[in-house]
């Protein structure tokens, strides 16, 4: 299926039109599942470091879908969305904050659970979401590390096994969360 994305030349940049924008954000949701599909094959055939890598293009181009889907919505400032959508960095933040927004969320109601409330220095310090921040943060790092040879060092070690499964477990997991919400977009439309 071909989708034609309308858009309009101003200076130098592709202004999308709105309407447009879920279109793009379910081909990117297509692009991300692809790359997930393919970093799962070269796992099973211990291909880790390339595995883990296509898992990380998978996670930018959810980073992408998301953020399509948001600035579909309304959500998103149009000159800001340029700047997000051409930097992987910037893609993979997108991620890592709805990410973060769900981990306060889950604080926030196991907390209420128990009767108590979690002020936002607790959440913003609490051991979990920094873990998930490290995390985020050394995905670019590991995906270098697996797509290329380091000439400076000689001292790099190889991407573990362990590090290419938790990486393709998660992208899986966000695929699913990003494609319920974008898909079930696509479907009321």
């Amino acid at each position: 299926m071909i989708i034609k994305l309308g858009y309009s030349r101003v200076s130098t940049k592709i202004r999308l039109f709105p309407h447009k924008l879920l279109e793009l954000s379910l081909l990117a949701l297509s692009n991300a599942i692809q790359f997930l599909t393919d970093a799962a094959v070269l796992f099973e055939r211990k291909s880790y470091a390339h595995s883990l890598a296509l898992a990380v293009f998978g996670l930018e181009e959810l980073g992408k879908s998301s953020y399509c889907y948001l600035a579909h919505k309304g959500a998103v400032d149009m000159q800001e969305f340029h700047h997000y959508m051409r930097k992987h960095d910037k893609k993979l933040e997108v991620m890592r904050s709805l990410d973060g927004i769900q981990v306060m969320r889950t604080l926030n109601e196991d907390a209420e659970k128990k009767g108590r409330f979690i002020t936002s220095h607790e959440m913003l310090s609490h051991p979990v979401l920094r873990r998930r921040e490290a995390w985020w943060g050394n995905l670019s790092k590991l995906r270098m590390k697996a797509l290329y040879v380091d000439y400076e060092s000689t001292k790099s070690s190889p991407i573990r096994r362990s590090d290419a499964l938790e990486i393709n477990a998660k992208s899986r997991m966000y695929a699913l969360a990003v494609a319920n919400t974008v898909l079930a977009a696509a479907k009321r439309r």
